[in-house]
C-alpha cells in the first residue's frame, strides 16, 4: 500500500487563504464619517449631500423609529462610490451622554469584498431602516452615514422619547 499524501490540494489551499483574507473585520462605519451638523440641516461633503430624517419628531417609550438617509449627488458629474464591504450605509443612535445604544449594522453580516457603485449627477440613494424595539424615555442623537471609503458623508438628528 502506498503512503498517503498529506499535502492538501492546491484548490483547498487557495480557498483557505481566500477565506482567511475575507474574514478580516471591515473598518467600522464610523471611520471617516462626515462632521456633525445641526439637526435638520443636510450635510454636504464635496458633491454629495446627506439628509437624515425620522418618521416623527417625538416618540413614546418603546415606539418603533424609522430612519431614512437620503444621499444626493449635487455635483456636475457622475461619482464612483467605493466601499470596503457589502455594507453601504449605517444608522447609529447615541444617548444624551454619547453612549451608543443601537447600531443597525451591528445586527447584520456583510460580505467582505470591495465594491463600487456609480451615482449620476442629480441621482440619489435612499436607505430606510426601522428600530423596532424603540427606546426608553430620553433625548438621543441619531446618525445616518454612507459607508463609502471614497465619499463618506452623513447627517444627524435629535430624537425625543417622552
Amino acid at each position: 500500500m502506498a503512503p498517503l499524501d498529506r499535502t492538501p490540494p492546491r484548490a483547498a489551499l487557495v480557498s483557505l487563504l481566500l477565506l482567511l483574507a475575507c474574514s478580516r473585520a471591515a473598518p467600522g462605519a464610523g471611520e471617516g464619517d462626515a462632521p456633525s451638523t445641526p439637526p435638520g440641516e443636510a450635510t454636504v461633503a464635496g458633491p454629495l449631500q446627506a439628509t437624515l430624517t425620522t418618521d416623527r419628531e417625538t416618540y413614546g417609550p418603546g415606539d418603533p423609529v424609522t430612519f431614512t438617509l437620503r444621499v444626493e449627488n449635487v455635483g456636475e458629474g457622475a461619482l464612483a462610490l467605493e466601499f470596503r464591504s457589502g455594507q453601504r450605509y449605517d444608522f447609529v443612535v447615541e444617548d444624551d451622554g454619547g453612549a451608543e445604544v443601537w447600531r443597525w449594522g451591528a445586527e447584520m453580516g456583510f460580505i467582505q469584498v470591495l465594491g463600487t457603485e456609480r451615482l449620476e449627477a442629480g441621482g440619489e440613494l435612499t436607505y430606510r431602516e426601522r428600530l423596532g424595539a424603540g427606546l426608553p424615555a430620553g433625548r438621543y442623537t441619531a446618525r445616518g452615514v454612507l459607508t463609502s471609503s471614497s465619499h463618506p458623508v452623513g447627517d444627524e438628528t435629535v430624537l425625543e422619547v417622552r
